[in-house]
């Protein structure tokens, strides 16, 4: 660690919406868990792409299990991996997609790095 002062607006923010962290990820998994909707969009975001980043390695360990490679396993993954995010933030949260820039951006969220 470092042992130079920080600037100001270089500190850790101690507003509730910025928590970054251990603090942060604990209250949006309740918050998932919980099925709550008093989400903002910044932190839908990240739950969602944290969310298809999990999938992508259960259903990597699957598709490896199951021996599927090429172009057919692409195509299940996306598949399967949108219909996933769509059933979280559309059936278990039941959240409105125009409320938070409509469904492209929620079902886009972290599928490139996935």
């Amino acid at each position: 660690m470092s042992d130079t002062p920080l600037s100001p607006g270089q500190g850790p923010s101690t507003s509730s919406a910025n928590l970054e962290g251990p603090e942060s990820l604990a209250r949006s998994t309740q918050k998932l868990l919980r099925a709550s909707q008093d989400w903002n969009k910044d932190e839908l975001l990240d739950v969602l792409h944290w969310s298809r980043q999990v999938l992508g390695v259960v259903l990597g360990v699957v598709w490896a299990t199951l021996a599927l490679d090429g172009f057919f396993a692409f195509v299940a993954y996306a598949i399967g991996s949108t219909a996933c995010i769509i059933a979280l933030y559309g059936g278990h949260l039941k959240l409105d997609a125009d409320d938070f820039g409509g469904h492209n951006a929620l079902v886009t969220e972290g599928f490139a790095p996935a």
